[in-house]
């Protein structure tokens, strides 16, 4: 598709068939996570936000860890998110759609197969759903097990969602009470006074749950007769299994789930109108989400060509923001991301949405509930790599620069209306 070389299907080989096998009916046999009037809900909510009615917010973690399966660290990312969509939703007053990319983010493509440390090479760390961060061979090895793991974890993760949609917590009433780790940030003050300014009441009713569909044979074992996958709200395909003849975008285009689509620099118009036949054929609005994500220096030139191709194809198609991925930079062999760059991206994506006469609908980030500092505050500090930490996988926001992004985006909205 387009300009796209690297046509890799991106899966793990596992040394032993019969035991993937086994582990892959024994997750068939799983109790469902997610009910279909769920699903049909978001991609209503989706469609609203395609004409402008409403704004999603998905985000969470680049990479679910098993042992994030805990209340305390749901409760933690869970929060941030709610914060992050009163901010935009008081700001532009907008009514704000909270998607977790949590409850199933277990596994990751990555660019490169192998990491080597003092001279030793071993398949790189593919998310807990395939193998471990542990730096060893048998911890590097594909282990069917993970997967069996990965649905136990993604089924308790969900139930401390549900417990906290039914114990009121994502009302706007306990908005104080969402996620203090920010505090006593200029930004947490900002919110704070947002909150205290004038009580709204409402807040929203449900968390959707989504992840990256990069594992089709787990997918499908999570996917019941009437092609409805259980195992998630919605799912997304990567911009680099995006290419039409992969497993992934087969899989995708077999279920009735809203299905997001990752489009890198190296996306065109021609991969538009391929991804729209293949994926929304019907045009069925709230079923297509586009999610650019092209860095801060290659938005204004790529992405016009895409919001003009939709424009022309006529089939409804909701457009979300990726910052982050397209502002990874590695440097030193270090992963970065710098914070201006995220939010200038976002002021472009507002930008061009509105000069190519198309709705922007949503953003898709990726952050910590907890205070981790693997992102740099400024461009210009040259001690980054003296105040920054190593990520696991790729960088993550902080409770207090989230606030930050929710406010900027907050405000861009609003200019735009």
């Amino acid at each position: 598709m387009g300009n796209q070389v690297d046509k890799r299907d991106f899966l793990p080989v596992y040394p032993d068939p019969h035991e993937l096998s086994c582990a892959v009916n024994q997750i068939r046999r799983a109790p469902d996570i997610v009910q279909v009037s769920h699903i049909r809900q978001l991609q209503e909510q989706l469609a609203l936000a395609g004409q402008g009615q409403a704004f999603i917010v998905q985000g969470g973690d680049c990479a679910e860890r098993f042992s994030d399966a805990t209340r305390y660290h749901v409760r933690a990312k869970i929060g941030s998110l709610l914060q992050t969509g009163f901010i935009i939703s008081r700001l532009s007053s907008r009514p704000v759609v909270p998607v977790g990319r949590i409850a199933g983010q277990y596994a990751k493509p990555r660019t490169h197969e192998t990491e080597q440390r003092d001279g030793i090479v071993l398949p790189s760390y593919r998310g807990d759903a395939i193998n471990s961060h542990v730096f060893t061979s048998q911890a590097r090895t594909p282990d069917p097990q993970r997967l069996v793991q990965a649905i136990e974890s993604a089924q308790t993760a969900y139930r401390y969602i549900r417990e906290l949609e039914v114990t009121d917590f994502l009302s706007n009433a306990h908005a104080l009470e969402w996620n203090t780790s920010g505090y006593p940030s200029p930004q947490y003050q900002r919110f704070n006074e947002l909150v205290t300014s004038e009580y709204v009441d409402g807040g929203p009713r449900n968390i959707y749950i989504s992840h990256e569909a990069l594992l089709p044979f787990y997918e499908q074992a999570l996917t019941d007769r009437e092609h409805w996958n259980r195992g998630a709200h919605m799912l997304w395909v990567g911009e680099r299994t995006r290419y039409v003849e992969s497993p992934q975008m087969a899989y995708l285009a077999s279920i009735n789930n809203p299905i997001g689509v990752k489009l890198g620099p190296n996306a065109s118009g021609s991969d538009i109108h391929q991804i729209m036949d293949m994926l929304n054929p019907h045009g069925v609005p709230g079923r297509l989400v586009f999610i650019p994500r092209m860095g801060v220096s290659r938005i204004r030139e790529k992405l016009p060509e895409l919001l003009v191709a939709a424009r022309e194809n006529g089939r409804p198609v909701t457009w979300l923001v990726d910052p982050m991925h397209g502002n990874t930079q590695t440097i030193a062999g270090r992963k970065i991301r710098f914070l201006p760059d995220i939010i200038s991206e976002i002021e472009k994506f507002f930008q061009l949405c509105a000069q190519y006469e198309t709705i922007a609908g949503g953003m898709h980030i990726e952050f910590s509930g907890h205070n981790v500092t693997e992102i740099a505050d400024s461009c210009d500090d040259l001690n980054w790599t003296h105040t920054v930490d190593h990520p696991l996988v790729d960088p993550r926001l902080n409770p207090r620069q989230l606030l930050e992004v929710a406010f900027a985006a907050g405000k861009f909205m609003a200019t735009q209306q």
